[in-house]
């Protein structure tokens, strides 16, 4: 007898709707930040903290539910280490499309 996937296929398919709900509904302020958070390996919780507000905010601000104040984003910014341009200036659609295009830059090494 072969094993069982972890995961129907009809799992996965309502996965990748979700997913794709979240990513058409989430603007890409909202998903700047919570890729970064979570690059650095941060909790909501821990974000928080470190910017002096509860979880649920962090939460909110991330589901695209809340527009923090100008005081709130410099202090995400500098929990996470980034401008407020690296998290909140927002690209047109054609700018943002060539980013992802481009080649990457070589490293000139040491």
């Amino acid at each position: 007898m072969l094993p069982q996937p972890a995961f129907s296929a009809e799992d996965r398919r309502a996965s990748r709707i979700a997913l794709r709900a979240i990513i058409c509904c989430a603007n890409a302020d909202t998903l700047k930040l919570k890729f970064r958070r979570i690059e650095l390996g941060l909790s909501q919780s821990e974000l928080a903290k470190m910017a002096g507000v509860t979880r649920q905010t962090i939460g909110l601000i991330e589901s695209g539910a809340f527009n923090p104040s100008v005081k709130l984003c410099i202090a995400i910014c500098k929990a996470l280490g980034v401008t407020l341009n690296d998290l909140f200036w927002e690209e047109d659609e054609d700018e943002t499309k060539s980013k992802l295009n481009a080649e990457p830059a070589e490293d000139p090494g040491p």
